[in-house]
């Protein structure tokens, strides 16, 4: 991405030296383009003789222009470079027209910098497969950085070329731009497609003179190790992997997925061999009683977001997921990006009497202009149960938080199963009975010494009821409550 400040301190090396490298291959131009290209250098103030000049990109213009109509390469790609430092659209696709038209001539700089405005939809759509071809080419041609752009892409696996460890380093070390000893650094810290060597990736980065570099060693100081899958992560994912590569349907029912979902939202390195870090993550599914669709409320660490489920006749996947995502590592000092999550099939996978909701996630970080890391979420789905030890379902649970009585009952009338909750302000004896309304049957459900405060239920099993009119008592600190309720 073409960024203003770095633009404005790196352009002099790397137009100039390519100005009078090239020079002489293009003498069949006019000698009076050769004089202005040199003059406007100097109000550009691109020349250490030009101290005395003042900065005046408009007299630079003036003499580009008679170049840049001439086909001259030089001026095409510096007058494409005046166009691309501004904010304004219709500027930023004049410099990559003209841009393209300097790489079409061969020229080594024009040709990466075709392949920067693919990568990153400057001035054209973004298209990472044309951004591979011209840093490709703008290597043949002798650009240095176009190598360290092809190891990029190599090793993240875009614009069409397979992820490769091995491909990128060798491609890093063809470059003798700095950012590509600095991703050399990361893949021997990690030992992506070379020996892991933390020592000479440190090395690298101590001897790097780049702000990012130094960022990046502070950052790696602070990984105490790479952490591995847990058994039941590891099940989860060869399942998860066994249902993409077999193509079955997902029949799950929506109303299976109500409920909450807790776990952890892994981020992998880009061959996906290893995990680079394990980030809590929370799924609230929620339905509407009304409506009957289905909400969803996401936590990841701290950041928090709704999102929708769309549901198929085949599938559900979660859509509209936004996600701010700290990076295991950075070289940036915002080392926070926003992770937009592409529509991901969910999969409820069963393991050990736990259900898990699971799926695999592509995302997009919109700071970058370029796909994340893969993500994958493995969600195990919290039990409810009494505070004597039942399991109730979600609805239950749902219906009895939503009370607003002190005694709270479900289901209200009941047959067999009755669970009865309550809410303490204050640590106190409780005592819970059930009676029938002419006093004759009498049972008590729980006597418990000095509750603290805080929300109970417990689950009473009235089989041995008969069919009638029932009244629930708790009394706590003194207080009693009573509330009736009928059993069918």
């Amino acid at each position: 991405m073409f960024n203003k400040q770095i633009y404005m301190k790196t352009i002099y090396k790397l137009l100039l030296c390519s100005y009078f490298i090239t020079t002489t291959a293009y003498s069949q131009d006019s000698l009076d383009c050769d004089l202005n290209m040199n003059h406007a250098l100097r109000y550009l103030q691109y020349l250490k003789s030009s101290n005395n000049v003042k900065m005046d990109s408009i007299k630079a213009i003036e003499y580009l222009e008679p170049c840049v109509d001439a086909e001259n390469a030089l001026a095409q790609l510096l007058m494409a470079r005046l166009y691309l430092n501004s904010n304004d659209d219709k500027k930023f696709k004049k410099g990559f027209r003209l841009s393209k038209k300097a790489a079409k001539q061969d020229l080594p700089l024009a040709a990466y910098d075709l392949g920067v405005l693919y990568k990153y939809g400057n001035g054209v759509n973004q298209n990472l497969r044309k951004a591979t071809k011209w840093f490709r080419k703008g290597y043949n041609l002798g650009d240095s950085k176009a190598a360290y752009s092809l190891g990029y892409m190599f090793l993240k696996g875009f614009g069409g070329e397979n992820q490769d460890y091995k491909k990128a380093v060798k491609w890093f070390k063809k470059s003798d731009y700095p950012m590509a000893k600095h991703w050399l650094a990361v893949c021997y810290y990690f030992g992506y497609g070379v020996n892991q060597n933390k020592l000479k990736a440190k090395q690298l980065l101590e001897e790097n003179p780049i702000e990012k570099s130094g960022i990046l060693l502070n950052s790696l100081e602070q990984i105490s190790q790479i952490e591995q899958l847990t058994d039941q992560e590891a099940f989860v994912l060869d399942k998860l992997k066994d249902s993409e590569n077999s193509g079955s349907e997902n029949n799950n029912e929506a109303d299976k997925l109500i409920g909450t979902w807790t776990g952890s939202l892994i981020q992998f390195d880009w061959s996906k061999s290893s995990v680079m870090q394990r980030i809590p993550a929370t799924i609230y599914l929620k339905k509407d009683s009304i409506s009957d669709e289905i909400s969803s409320e996401t936590i990841i660490g701290s950041n928090q977001n709704t999102s929708e489920l769309l549901i198929y006749s085949d599938e559900i996947k979660l859509d509209n997921l936004s996600l701010d995502i700290k990076h295991a590592y950075t070289s940036v000092e915002k080392g926070t990006q926003s992770h937009n999550i592409a529509p991901s099939k969910i999969e409820l996978i069963n393991h050990d009497n736990d259900q898990f909701l699971s799926f695999s996630a592509d995302s997009f970080i919109d700071g970058w202009k370029e796909p994340g890391s893969p993500i994958l979420f493995v969600l195990k789905k919290e039990k409810k149960q009494t505070d004597n030890n039942v399991e109730i379902s979600e609805e239950a649970f749902e219906a009895l938080t939503s009370q607003n009585d002190f005694i709270k009952l479900y289901p209200n009338p009941f047959e067999n199963d009755l669970i009865i909750a309550y809410d303490l302000e204050g640590t106190s004896d409780v005592n819970i009975k059930i009676t029938s309304i002419d006093g004759l049957q009498s049972f008590n459900v729980a006597t418990i010494s000095l509750q603290n405060s805080g929300s109970y239920m417990y689950y009473f099993d009235s089989s041995q009821l008969q069919k009638g009119v029932y009244v629930i008592n708790i009394t706590y600190g003194g207080q009693s409550e009573t509330k009736m309720i009928l059993k069918n």
